[in-house]
């Protein structure tokens, strides 16, 4: 369900990995199922959700993160039992309890949450990669259900999630939803909002006859400036509480460095520099 970049490169990963399988798609962009079909993501392209819904194994929700909140009670009561849903959205909590609320009625359909770490500038199918998950992290957050069916159900979800995952060249990685969106509202949605208010911060006090004297840095560090924010508006609305206290976190490190600076500590900006460093190149070696 979704057939953009994510979901089309998993069709094609999926097609690389089992040249035999059956890859059934959905999307409201009829251009877009049109297309992931031509560049070979999809076998064939459903007339409906439920009509894809009902013939599939597993089931891939790659829309965008309201849509897939959306989506979940149709696809559920559309699914066979024994169905694995998997979604791709990148925040996690609300849609763990859209699913939750569905699978009340229908707890013989299994799902996970998932959220491949893996993306580009660029959108849309004919963006699609096979080896785009390829050695990329593919976080897995398993369903808790209190009964004791449910939780065999879950279980057997979350094993099924993983086989299909590693199936498409990623490594699963098991992790509470909550804390999934805590760490990604750090190191995903304040780099974003840093960047746009880096442009800001530049277009505001940089005259525009000046604009050449732009550096290499200041492009790499406000690339992210040009992302849309129909791709954005979702991921931050729904977990503002923890991007905001992510944007406190990264307030209180520019008043630290302000300080050194305005009081001229060669001293604590020395710590300061090393310190990022040393993290830096602990979360993203190279």
């Amino acid at each position: 369900m979704g057939t953009g970049l994510i979901g089309a490169s998993i069709g094609l990963a999926l097609r690389h990995s089992e040249p035999a399988a059956e890859v059934i798609g959905w999307d409201r962009s009829l251009k877009h199922s049109a297309e992931a079909r031509r560049i070979g993501a999809l076998t064939s392209v459903a007339r409906s959700l439920e009509a894809a819904a009902r013939s599939a194994q597993v089931i891939i929700l790659a829309t965008p993160l309201q849509a897939v909140i959306d989506l979940i009670p149709r696809v559920v009561a559309s699914a066979s039992s024994g169905t694995l849903i998997l979604d791709v959205a990148s925040v996690k909590a609300p849609v763990m309890a859209a699913a939750r609320r569905a699978l009340l009625t229908r707890p013989q359909v299994g799902f996970v949450g998932g959220h491949p770490m893996a993306g580009r500038e660029l959108g849309g199918p004919q963006a699609a990669l096979p080896h785009l998950f390829r050695s990329r992290t593919f976080v897995l957050c398993e369903m808790r259900l209190r009964s004791r069916g449910a939780r065999t159900q879950s279980s057997a979800a979350m094993r099924e999630a993983r086989a299909f995952v590693r199936s498409l060249g990623a490594l699963p990685l098991p992790m509470d939803p909550r804390e999934h969106d805590r760490i990604v509202a750090l190191t995903s949605a304040l780099p974003q909002l840093c960047a746009v208010g880096l442009a800001l911060a530049v277009e505001q006090d940089v005259p525009e006859g000046a604009r050449r004297v732009a550096g290499s840095g200041f492009g790499s560090t406000a690339r992210l400036a040009v992302s849309p924010l129909s791709v954005w508006l979702g991921p931050l609305m729904l977990n503002a509480r923890n991007v905001g206290r992510a944007l406190d976190v990264f307030q209180r490190q520019m008043r630290l460095l302000s300080h050194a600076v305005t009081r001229q500590d060669n001293r604590a900006l020395g710590r300061h520099f090393a310190r990022a460093a040393r993290a830096k190149r602990r979360f993203t070696p190279g």
